[in-house]
């Protein structure tokens, strides 16, 4: 029975943030969160200021793709000088799929981006806006590392990593925070995904011969 409840609980993982996913698309494509989404927007515009707007700014640009693609680049090629080729292939594939999910669910999704006020990055709204793109990728990175380290604070910096990134995007009025949780789902449940395929699976740090 044991060993039984160990094989369901990768499919469990899995299949919880999905179903969370899908609810929350229905719930979003239905226009039932918009009033939510609006009102922790304009609550953090509240804070707003011209240093504020700088210090976000950079803080924003941590969790895109020109920070994330090479972080994962670098990740990847700290595993592979290890030898553990699994698993820099496991990092690679999880943040690079997420990115391309979120690219096609962007456009079946075509979720314009808030206008509640003009944001301080310029021409953000040519991209839709659900699932949030920064908010996938840094999910993603965040798990891949916890699924490739040992250290039990590497969860935890990536989870904070992730918030920060998130209270980033919500500042500079880019993303409803729908938007961010329907993306920290799909970077986290992809990345899970690939960490699940049997021949990336073999050698995971975590796992004893």
């Amino acid at each position: 029975m044991v060993r039984s409840m160990n094989r369901q609980a990768p499919v469990i993982a899995f299949v919880w943030p999905l179903v969370a996913f899908v609810a929350l698309s229905v719930l979003v494509s239905l226009g039932v969160l918009d009033g939510l989404d609006r009102q922790i927007l304009e609550s953090v515009h509240q804070t707003a200021s011209p240093a504020a707007d700088e210090f976000w700014l950079k803080v924003n640009w941590l969790g895109g793709p020109f920070f994330v693609a090479p972080a994962t680049a670098v990740l990847a090629l700290i595993l592979a000088a290890r030898r553990q080729f699994r698993l820099a292939l496991m990092a690679a594939a999880g943040v690079g799929l997420s990115a391309l999910l979120n690219l096609g669910l962007r456009h079946a999704f075509h979720r314009p981006r808030p206008v509640l006020w003009s944001s301080p990055i310029l021409d953000h709204s040519f991209v839709y806006g659900y699932p949030g793109g920064h908010a996938t990728l840094v999910a993603a990175l965040a798990s891949v590392l916890a699924f490739s380290c040992r250290s039990k604070s590497v969860p935890a910096v990536g989870g904070l990593y992730v918030m920060i990134i998130g209270y980033s995007s919500l500042y500079l009025g880019v993303h409803y925070a729908t938007d961010l949780i329907a993306g920290w789902i799909l970077g986290y449940a992809v990345c899970f995904a690939v960490s699940q395929i049997p021949c990336l699976r073999e050698g995971r740090p975590d796992e004893t011969p």
